[in-house]
């Protein structure tokens, strides 16, 4: 049975029977052998026993180092007397082969063998009497005994604990501090495996996330603050059971332990000390914190409980500043949303046209930032006016970038080009071959003759056109027919011009889905009859009331629900032909601005 003798400056010597496959010896607490020499690293030093019966001493890297027999050693095999000196105290490794687990009486050879530590260090000192045989000293318990009712004075022990533990929480809360101050993420990763590394006198440590189900090492250190170059292996089986089982794993000798000392990792390193503990956000695991040692013992129960508080930490800080890197990317692609909105609204037409016999309005608000509905009026030659509308398949950014294509198109094509089928067809010609197979445009151009007091019109797939005849007081409503655009370069077949004729007082109601598939808070949706009803009720309205008193209607339909699709309405009037419309700049700067659906969004009166 092997022991040791231990006596630290005056205290009487101690006997420690080497009970455990593992003995940990430093002025931590947490040690199996505590020894208050502040000479002695925290965990100073590891006493292995072998398979064979041999005893190993290893020094864990300690800040003072290790003598036996009044060498520096870091590893070496112990004998029977070997003399250990740490700091400012002296060891002496006894073995007896005597299996009952006794110590035998050792008075006589300890007190010679101390004797022999004073005859090193003071040879002219006279000895002192030879010790009587010693009792057989307890290991120091790692836990300290809760106090009693009475509360009676604490222990040495018990003071100890509680200044260790204090020493922990300053620890934690200077780290904390700390990663408070990081912003940048990997700048934060590093310092996290960094401050873990140093809080656990770790050889190496691997931060590793969890990337869509897949382990990612994010940032590999040695206690040097280095980089850890080239192939980097850790042992990816525990990793995985710690992010399993969101528990975390001890092993103070890895090669020896019958879970872990087959993995290839742990003998191709010679792995002996690991920790590894999660990194938890609520129930959800981030990843984990890795740290290893070749040294066995280097870790205790003591540094799992101080881990896993470091890395609840950790965690929040790792969250806390994605949301705060996601908080900023939101706030640039709002910014740019809102940049891309504003030369939407530019690309709309900005003035109401001036046409005699003739008033036209339009309003398009998009469900989001930037919408696809598209709405235009165009004066061409001998003081005739072109009016189009348009749906782009989608909402948002990509269809704002389609609608702002179709509209160079038709704009390039109105120069050159008089009728409204040849332009449709150049337009699906022009767009057929950008676009998507997914994205299309559904359609409607129109081309007002002053002279004849009309409208020719070639449709792509769009919404009906509703007819107002106000000799009738009826309401017509027709489809446009044709095909969406983008879909086929072989438009011809499918498309045709047609006529519609307008007497004085005759009004055209032109619509995208947004309206007639608007939904209330019941979810139903607005439809097509409803709008007609609308449109016969506002029908001898001016064009910009009609269209008010219509999206009134609308809005008050849809009440509270969100707009799930851009909303486009454009409303043409057949007036006196001798009359020119009057200008409103204050009215027509403003197509589909928040402020004006604000202020439509509270109708006094609605109808239909």
């Amino acid at each position: 049975m092997a022991s040791l003798t231990i006596q630290f400056e005056n205290e009487s010597p101690r006997i420690v029977p080497l009970t455990a496959p593992v003995t940990t010896i430093g002025r931590s607490v947490d040690n199996v052998i505590e020894v208050p020499d502040p000479n002695m690293s925290r965990r100073h030093m590891v006493v292995e026993q072998r398979e064979n019966g041999d005893y190993l001493l290893t020094d864990c890297n300690s800040a003072n180092g290790t003598k036996l027999n009044g060498d520096r050693m870091i590893s070496q095999e112990l004998h029977d007397g070997d003399k250990i000196e740490c700091g400012q105290t002296k060891i002496i490794f006894n073995f007896d082969d005597d299996e009952s687990g006794a110590v035998q009486n050792v008075g006589r050879p300890l007190a010679a063998a101390l004797d022999s530590f004073d005859e090193t260090a003071r040879p002219d000192e006279q000895r002192a009497p030879l010790a009587p045989p010693l009792p057989t000293a307890k290991v120091v318990t790692t836990r300290p005994r809760p106090p009693s009712r009475a509360m009676p004075p604490k222990s040495e022990p018990e003071v100890a604990v509680l200044a260790h533990e204090r020493d922990d929480l300053r620890k934690l809360l200077e780290i904390n501090k700390r990663l408070n101050q990081q912003h940048d993420l990997r700048t934060l990763l590093q310092t996290i495996i960094d401050s873990a590394i140093e809080l656990m006198a770790a050889e190496r440590g691997f931060l590793i996330l969890v990337d869509k189900g897949e382990m990612k090492i994010e940032i590999a250190r040695n206690m040097s603050r280095e980089v850890i170059e080239g192939p980097l292996q850790v042992s990816t089986q525990i990793c995985q059971e710690v992010i399993e089982t969101a528990r975390p794993v001890l092993t103070t000798n890895a090669a020896a332990d019958a879970r872990y000392g087959r993995y290839q990792s742990v003998v191709g390193l010679k792995l002996r000390s690991i920790l590894c503990v999660p990194f938890k956000i609520k129930d959800a695991v981030l990843g984990t914190v890795y740290l290893d040692n070749a040294n066995v013992g280097a870790f205790s129960e003591r540094d799992v409980d101080l881990l896993s508080a470091f890395s609840d930490q950790a965690a929040v800080a790792i969250e806390n500043t994605r949301l705060l890197r996601q908080a900023r990317k939101k706030e640039r692609m709002d910014q740019e949303l809102r940049i891309a909105s504003q030369i939407q609204r530019k690309l709309l037409p900005r003035a109401r046209p001036r046409v005699k016999g003739l008033e036209v309005y339009g309003w398009m608000h998009p469900a989001k930032e930037v919408g696809g509905d598209y709405y235009d009026w165009i004066p061409i030659e001998d003081d005739a006016l072109l009016i189009c509308i348009g749906d782009v398949s989608g909402k948002g950014v990509p269809a704002g970038l389609v609608m702002a294509s179709a509209r160079t198109a038709l704009r390039s094509l109105a120069e050159r080009v008089s009728s409204t089928l040849e332009m449709v067809v150049s337009m699906n010609r022009l767009l057929a071959d950008d676009l998507e197979r997914e994205m299309f445009i559904s359609f409607l151009l129109m081309r007002y003759d002053p002279k004849k007091g009309r409208l020719l019109y070639t449709g792509a797939g769009h919404e009906h056109i509703l007819i107002w005849r106000a000799r009738k007081r009826q309401l017509e409503t027709r489809k446009t027919g044709g095909m969406v655009l983008g879909l086929s370069v072989a438009l011809e077949e499918f498309a045709k011009e047609e006529i519609l004729d307008l007497e004085i007082g005759d009004a055209v109601v032109l619509y995208t889905d947004g309206v007639t598939e608007a939904v209330n808070e019941e979810n139903e949706q607005y439809q097509l009859e409803r709008l007609e009803e609308s449109v016969r009720h506002h029908g001898d309205k001016s064009a910009r009331e009609m269209l008010q008193a219509v999206l009134r209607d609308v809005l008050a339909w849809k009440g509270r629900a969100p707009q799930k699709d851009d909303i486009t309405l454009l409303t043409i009037k057949r007036t006196d032909p001798s009359v020119l419309p009057a200008t409103d700049d204050a009215v027509t700067q403003r197509h589909g601005t928040r402020t004006e659906l604000g202020a439509i969004d509270r109708p006094s009166s609605s109808g239909g």
